[in-house]
């Protein structure tokens, strides 16, 4: 080559060198390293120079944790993502794999299979996993806890064994007794059926085997009532019943008081519904199957009785309330109402009722041919719950031997029952169905054929909410039953969480978030429907967080346990004291805690002589400190060069700050909430922001640079030549 190019071309170099290094060296002075324009248009010396650093871990010290808080579907998924992961940190922190609404199911049931997945592949690359969280008050499986101190239904059935499902198979004599049933007399022995011999083929039912009497009560089945009757109110019985005779009999009676008999009923060798509404003699608190009469084998399931006024839908269904001879508008006034063709309707006399007492309504049918077109009609006290079984019922007569009457529902999306043939002569009406829409209008349907129609004694009752209390009323638990289910419940999960992770995870954030703004423990409060939020210190008070750092260190006396916190970088101080004091109090209550985690989510305009200030106060607690889930929000996806100078500069000050006021011994290392400005990074925290160290892209950030600078204590590229590398 022709000398004069060669030394021209020496010369183009040398002095593009001195000018690349001079722009480089003039941006990357300690004290102000960090004002550049868009890394697109940097001088080649600093791009470069942010390239040529080592991944981060390289300037942690020895066995310092250099973590990340990520999510394990991004880890799994996206290889690029976890390459910048694998190479760059030696701890993880799931985001949300290891929280208890992530682990634990609705029944309460734990399932670890995908986060063990993750963690055996996080750990096949070399990495330590830190457990986030046992204990906070977000994120948790409220619908299960809920569930567990919701209180009692009150169920509006006043047998407490009713449907014998509670027997073990070919339960014996005793096993009955114990079950809270008994019978005796003459001959006779009861026992409890095979599985699958109760009504309709389910489940079991009682057996009792008549012999030796002729009277009634010479055989009985009896159980004690959960409370005695109310003299004067209207009750209901029922039960499911067959024998082993075609014309067995049974009657059913009520002692505890002065004894109250009812109707003999047959019983045949198929199932029937034996029912009766009564009112009320004695405060009789004990129920009786008489069953002496005929030997035989009687079969009872279902076993029913409650206060009708407890529970019918129907407010005036018995018409008493009426004047004699009432007028239409007075039973309008009454709640009832009748409409179509050229029908009426009035009160009847008194002793016109079913059964020659009281009134009835009657209701005068003409002008009208379909079913809809004359009727009556009233508003039920609740609307129905879909789902729920519901039973109707009237006593009803008619003028005319073949009178119809269907009685339908109406309010959501109309439910029509079928119909049913009304005669001379008083009968009762009653069906039984599932509630489709929550109607809560009752008709009776009367137009198909003209004739005077007599109602009484209208009932509507939710069959499910008096079985099993759905739907109904509940008994609240008492404070103290609630903290002692909780209590055993936390334990318990904490204990097998831990448990199962014991020599995989080494560290936990046993108790995240406790503090409100003042620096006090949260008190919460209680709200039943959530199905996330659950306060434990509502229920179990500042010692929950005792309970937790007890029964984890017992789970595994050797993992380090840490208490999590954010805001105690506030200037005004309260939440760093409360997390000090409230170190404190859990081990004046013997528990051990190893650890607090100061989260540092912090935003450009944090107060850095605060941050000194936390970091110089934790460390007086000799406790280890952990930087939990540091990120620098900008405020925007789209920083400005001088936010991204700030937000640089933070991440220096910060890391720098914890690596002089914290002793080496007590630093348990720094984890970075998220690794890039990816939007799939932040679709819940902080969303349309950039306060990662990595851009969305997956390039190292000036912050990059300035976060590696704060664990080394100094400009890391202060040492690196102006020589391109190549």
């Amino acid at each position: 080559m022709n000398m004069k190019i060669k030394s021209s071309i020496f010369l183009l170099l040398a002095a593009l060198s001195v000018s690349l290094n001079s722009c480089y060296d003039s941006k990357m002075e300690w004290g102000d390293p960090y004002t550049h324009p868009e890394t697109k248009d940097l001088p080649l010396g600093l791009q470069e120079a942010i390239s040529r650093y080592e991944v981060l871990k390289n300037y942690a010290p020895a066995n310092f944790k250099m973590g990340a808080g990520i999510g394990f579907d991004m880890y799994q998924k996206n290889a690029t993502f976890r390459n910048v992961v694998d190479s760059n940190f030696n701890d993880v922190t799931p985001g949300n794999e290891l929280k208890q609404q992530s682990l634990m199911k609705e029944d309460g049931t734990l399932n670890f299979d995908n986060a063990d997945k993750v963690i055996a592949q996080i750990q096949a690359a070399g990495l330590s996993v830190y457990g986030h969280n046992l204990v906070w008050h977000s994120q948790q499986q409220a619908t299960y806890l809920n569930s567990l101190i919701k209180g009692s239904a009150v169920s509006a059935n006043m047998v407490a064994k009713s449907d014998f499902e509670g027997l073990p198979a070919n339960a014996s004599s005793d096993d009955l007794y114990g079950y809270g049933w008994n019978s005796w007399g003459g001959t006779s022995s009861r026992e409890g059926s095979a599985d699958g011999d109760g009504y309709g083929g389910v489940g079991k039912c009682l057996i009792v085997h008549s012999s030796g009497a002729t009277a009634d009560y010479g055989v009985q089945a009896t159980t004690t009532l959960t409370e005695a009757f109310v003299v004067g109110h209207t009750y209901h019985v029922e039960a499911m019943m067959k024998s082993s005779v075609s014309n067995g009999e049974a009657r059913i009676q009520f002692q505890g008081g002065s004894a109250q008999y009812l109707p003999k009923d047959i019983v045949g060798t198929d199932w029937v519904k034996v029912q009766h509404n009564f009112v009320a003699s004695s405060t009789n608190n004990k129920l009786f199957f008489d069953l002496g009469a005929v030997p035989a084998d009687y079969y009872i399931d279902n076993v029913i009785v409650f206060d009708l006024g407890q529970v019918d839908m129907v407010t005036n269904g018995d018409f008493e309330g009426l004047p004699a001879n009432a007028s239409s508008d007075d039973v309008y006034g009454y709640g009832w109402n009748s409409w179509g063709g050229t029908s009426s309707r009035e009160g009847s006399a008194d002793g016109d009722g079913y059964g020659g007492a009281g009134k009835c309504l009657i209701v005068h049918s003409s002008g009208a041919t379909a079913d809809y077109g004359v009727q009556a009609t009233t508003t039920l006290t609740d609307a129905f719950i879909v789902g729920h079984t519901y039973h109707v019922e009237a006593m009803m007569k008619s003028s005319v031997s073949d009178g119809e009457a269907r009685i339908q529902f109406q309010g959501g999306s109309a439910q029509y029952l079928p119909k049913d043939i009304i005669g001379t002569d008083w009968v009762l009406v009653q069906h039984d169905f599932v509630a489709s829409s929550a109607n809560n209008k009752l008709f009776f349907d009367l137009g198909a054929v003209p004739a005077d129609y007599y109602i009484d004694n209208v009932i509507v009752y939710d069959f499910t909410a008096i079985t099993t209390g759905a739907g109904g009323d509940i008994i609240p638990m008492p404070d103290d039953q609630k903290k002692t289910v909780l209590t055993d419940v936390l334990t318990k999960y904490i204990t097998d969480v831990v448990t199962h992770y014991k020599g995989i995870i080494g560290a936990w954030d046993v108790v995240n978030e406790p503090l409100n703004d003042n620096g006090e423990v949260r008190a919460g409060s209680e709200d039943l429907t959530q199905t996330s939020t659950f306060y434990w210190s509502y229920y179990l008070g500042k010692d929950y967080a005792v309970t937790a750092f007890k029964t984890a260190q017992a789970a595994d006396p050797n993992a380090k346990l840490f208490i999590n916190e954010y805001g105690l970088e506030s200037s005004n101080g309260a939440r760093l004291k409360g997390i000090i004091d409230y170190v404190q109090y859990i081990e004046s209550q013997g528990a051990k805690v190893d650890g607090i985690g100061t989260q540092m989510h912090i935003n450009l305009s944090v107060d850095t002589l605060a941050v000194d200030k936390m970091f110089q106060s934790l460390a007086t607690t000799g406790k280890l400190i952990k930087i939990t889930e540091m990120d620098v929000s900008v405020g925007t996806a789209s920083p400005t060069d001088a936010q991204k100078a700030t937000q640089a500069n933070l991440y220096r000050y910060v890391v720098n700050s914890y690596m002089k006021n914290v002793p080496a011994a007590q630093q348990n290392g720094i984890t970075v909430w998220g690794v890039s400005d990816n939007p799939d990074e932040h679709t819940n925290w902080l969303p349309n922001d950039a306060p990662c160290l990595f851009d969305a892209n997956y390039v190292r950030k000036v912050a990059y640079k300035g976060f590696a600078d704060g664990l080394a204590g100094k400009d890391v590229s202060a040492d690196f030549s102006g020589e391109l590398q190549y």
